[in-house]
C-alpha cells in the first residue's frame, strides 16, 4: 500500500476514527481499572462502545484505499502496478516497521476490549444495574445476603462458551 492510497477522505476518516477511538479506549480502560466510574453503564461505553467505534475506523482505512485504487484505475494515466516492497531501502523498513507496530497495538486494543467487555458483562453490577433493570429489588436483596460473594453467572449461566453466548443472545432480545 502507497501513502498517496490512504488520501482518500474515506480512508483519512477511518485513521483519524481509529486513532481517536484507541486513545481513548486506553484512557478510558485505564480509569475502568483504577475504580474511577460508578455509573453501571461505564463499562457499556468503555469495554463495547469505544472498540466498536476503533473497528469500525480500522475497517474505513481498507475501504478507502480500494475506492482511492479503483479511482486510479478509472484514470487512464493512472498505472496500476504493484507496490514494490524493497527492505533495503531505509524508508520502506521503517514504514513497514510502524505498520507492523500499529497492527500489534490495534489487536492487543482489540483483545483487551473483547476481555473487558466480557468481565464487564460477567459482573453483578452489569446484571442487577445494567441488563436487567425491572430486577433491582432483587439485586439489592442478593447485595445484603451471605450469598453475595457469588457472580450471577455463577448460577444463572452454564458451563462453556455456547451457553455464554446464548445466554447473551438472549439478553440482546
Amino acid at each position: 500500500m502507497d501513502a498517496r492510497h490512504l488520501k482518500h477522505p474515506i480512508a483519512i476518516a477511518g485513521v483519524v476514527i481509529a486513532t481517536a477511538s484507541g486513545v481513548a479506549f486506553v484512557a478510558l480502560a485505564i480509569a475502568s481499572m483504577l475504580g474511577l466510574f460508578n455509573n453501571p453503564y461505564a463499562g457499556l461505553v468503555v469495554f463495547v462502545v469505544v472498540p466498536a467505534i476503533f473497528v469500525l475506523g480500522l475497517l474505513l482505512i481498507p475501504w478507502g484505499v480500494a475506492r482511492q485504487r479503483r479511482a486510479k484505475r478509472l484514470d487512464p494515466n493512472a498505472s496500476d502496478d504493484w507496490p514494490v516492497i524493497d527492505l533495503r531501502v531505509r524508508r520502506v523498513r521503517l514504514t513497514a516497521l510502524v505498520v507492523t507496530a500499529l497492527t500489534a497495538v490495534n489487536a492487543v486494543i482489540i483483545l483487551l476490549a473483547g476481555y473487558g467487555a466480557l468481565h464487564y458483562m460477567e459482573s453483578p453490577s452489569f446484571c442487577g444495574q445494567t441488563c436487567h433493570v425491572p430486577m433491582r429489588p432483587q439485586f439489592t436483596a442478593w447485595q445484603n445476603t451471605p450469598h453475595a460473594e457469588v457472580a450471577c453467572v455463577s448460577c444463572h449461566v452454564g458451563e462453556g462458551a455456547r451457553a455464554l453466548v446464548r445466554s447473551k443472545l438472549a439478553g440482546t432480545r
